[in-house]
Order: structure tokens, then C-alpha cells, then sequence
């Protein structure tokens, strides 16, 4: 497992790197109070604003697991909230065999 560090800002898009994949991936915050992620492997987009939950993968789908997946960790369980993120929000990769 490996901590990914986000700004607390509301919208951010980034890349990540592991093994031979490149993953890029986007975080929105929307009004209703959630965040949403789309992701990319190598140019693929996987997934288009899913909402993002604690302790739980983000990409559903096997096959979308190139070599991994991400979750947020959180205090008590809460909703991923960009104003929490480094505090008591936490980005992480896993790899396949620590996926949740």
C-alpha cells in the first residue's frame, strides 16, 4: 500500500505510476458534498466520476484493476472530503494483492 499526498483543493488531476502503468487520475468535489474520481491506465479512461467512499476500492471491476487500485482511508469512516485530505483523509494505491 502506498500513501498518494493530495492538496486539500476541491478539483485536482494527477499522475501515478506503478510498475509499467501510468495512472492518471482526477478528483472532483462535487456540491451534494462527495467526491468523484475518474481514472485512466495508460490513456484508458477506466472509470468517469465515481463516487468515492472510505475504505473501499474505487475501480469495481476486475478488469479495471490493471495492477492495482485506490481507496481513502478515513477517521471514523466519514466521506473523503477534500478539506480533510492530510489530516484525516488519506489516498492510497494498493496492489492487487492488497486490494480490498
Amino acid at each position: 500500500m502506498q500513501q498518494i499526498n493530495l492538496n486539500p483543493i476541491a478539483n485536482q488531476k494527477f499522475t501515478f505510476s506503478s510498475g509499467s502503468v501510468t495512472w492518471e487520475i482526477t478528483l472532483k468535489y462535487n456540491p451534494i458534498g462527495f467526491t468523484m474520481a475518474t481514472i485512466s491506465a495508460d490513456g484508458k479512461e477506466l472509470c468517469q466520476n465515481l463516487k468515492c467512499f472510505a475504505n473501499q476500492k474505487i475501480l469495481p471491476y476486475d478488469w479495471q484493476n490493471k495492477n492495482g487500485n485506490f481507496a481513502f482511508k478515513t477517521q471514523g469512516g466519514n466521506y473523503p472530503v477534500f478539506s480533510d485530505f492530510g489530516t484525516t483523509c488519506f489516498f492510497y494505491f494498493l496492489e492487487k494483492n492488497e486490494v480490498l
